[in-house]
């Protein structure tokens, strides 16, 4: 007859062994404890992570293993054993862990799991952090080029096309003839004046004759 009692107290003494400052048990009968797994530190993201609740069936390893995950930010309390569920982020990688962890169960099933199942989840946790951290890159990169094509285009202006230059030079030559005609007219405005002018002065100088 297998002893699960043993089993589940030999893998607690395991765990707790390799998971030291991030152990924490809530109940002995039944056996529930708790494990913090958090993403490495990295000072271009801030550290994430999910509380594991574990607690053993019974039957515990023959029976499957009871969890539940809830996220732990940055700044969070961690005594709040409140799963934090407003975030559809977090949410969606509860879900995805929630998945892995009942691959690894059904795995498993008549083996001592506990680690098997946090290792997964340290892994992904990991890998989401360096996913968060190349989005961020990405996205700096993509403000970059932007900025810089937007300053490309301001000193070179416009490029000039067949099509552009035609229509600048008709522009141009329509102003020209304009400024042309204006000035053709204020010319012969002013001859005439001038004219005008003359001819009054020598007929004030006959008068005074």
């Amino acid at each position: 007859m297998c002893d699960y009692k043993e089993e589940q107290e030999l893998e607690i003494e395991a765990i707790e062994s390799i998971y030291t400052d991030s152990f924490d048990v809530v109940s002995k009968n039944p056996t529930v404890f708790n494990l913090k797994v958090f993403s490495e530190d990295d000072f271009e993201v801030e550290t994430f992570g999910v509380n594991l609740q574990f607690t053993y069936a019974a039957k515990y390893p023959e029976d499957k293993l009871i969890y539940e995950i809830s996220m732990i930010r940055d700044g969070d309390d961690e005594d709040d054993e409140e799963p934090d569920e407003d975030s559809p982020v977090d949410k969606e990688l509860c879900e995805k862990l929630a998945q892995m962890i009942d691959e690894q169960i059904e795995e498993n099933l008549g083996n001592v799991m506990v680690f098997d199942c946090v290792s997964v989840v340290q892994d992904y946790v990991n890998e989401e952090k360096d996913n968060i951290k190349q989005r961020r890159e990405d996205e700096k990169d993509r403000i970059e080029r932007e900025e810089k094509a937007a300053e490309a285009k301001k000193c070179h202006g416009t490029p000039v096309t067949v099509a552009s230059f035609m229509e600048w030079r008709d522009k141009f030559m329509s102003d020209i003839r304009v400024l042309e005609e204006k000035n053709k007219i204020t010319s012969m405005k002013n001859k005439k004046n001038v004219r005008e002018g003359d001819i009054h002065r020598k007929g004030q100088s006959r008068g005074r004759q």
